[in-house]
């Protein structure tokens, strides 16, 4: 019998977004608790419990990833990724324990964001200084700036973040271009359509095409 036949909850394996982590999800992590078993992943170097990758890559992340999951043993879960983590998730490698993939605010490559060429190159001239400014206040100021964030959110990242890994990650989220390949699973996309940093009809048309 499924879950939904006996009143249990799916497992429901969740990777973040970018920058972020289960300290700046709590709450959402709290809500989605009442719905699913949640065991959510954070990526390397973005949490203290999870040390930063010696090479960073999207391929590693993804392997990263595939290796949690595996050491989760769980017999069936819906694999979710939020934004950069839905680029993560939709490249690893699933079998028939995955019941779908679950698409929140997915990130598809720069093409498919707001963010314009000028501001892109803003953000990584400054992410490639942030190992020497990384604990200088004007820097927290800039960066609530460049990145739409809150003062508390930045210090966060700041506390526990490993400067080189944002700088790496930042690169491949600025420049990634490469062509989304679906995998044979069913597909459940959550976008807000008042999302001003995703393009919503140019996301939204990848998933309906």
């Amino acid at each position: 019998m499924s879950p939904q036949e006996t009143g249990e909850k799916h497992n429901l394996v969740i990777v973040q977004a970018f920058p972020a982590n289960s300290t700046l999800t709590q709450g959402a992590i709290r809500y989605l608790e009442e719905f699913f078993h949640v065991y959510f992943i954070d990526l390397p170097g973005f949490h203290p419990s999870a040390q930063p990758l010696d090479e960073i890559s999207l391929d590693n992340y993804v392997k990263y990833v595939e290796d949690k999951i595996e050491s989760l043993n769980l017999n069936s879960y819906i694999l979710s990724g939020i934004s950069f983590g839905f680029l993560v998730i939709n490249k690893v490698k699933t079998d028939n324990r995955c019941l779908f993939i679950f698409a929140i605010e997915p990130y598809l490559g720069y093409k498919y964001i707001t963010l314009s060429i000028g501001k892109r190159i803003a953000i990584y001239v400054v992410s490639t200084l942030l190992s020497k400014v990384w604990h200088k206040g004007w820097f927290r100021n800039l960066m609530c700036r460049l990145m739409d964030k809150t003062k508390a959110v930045i210090n966060v990242v700041i506390r526990e973040m490993d400067p080189r890994t944002l700088i790496e990650t930042s690169k491949l989220v600025l420049w990634y271009n490469k062509k989304l390949t679906f995998q044979d699973k069913p597909y459940v996309l959550l976008l807000n359509p008042r999302c001003n940093l995703i393009k919503f009809d140019k996301t939204l048309y990848e998933f309906v095409d």
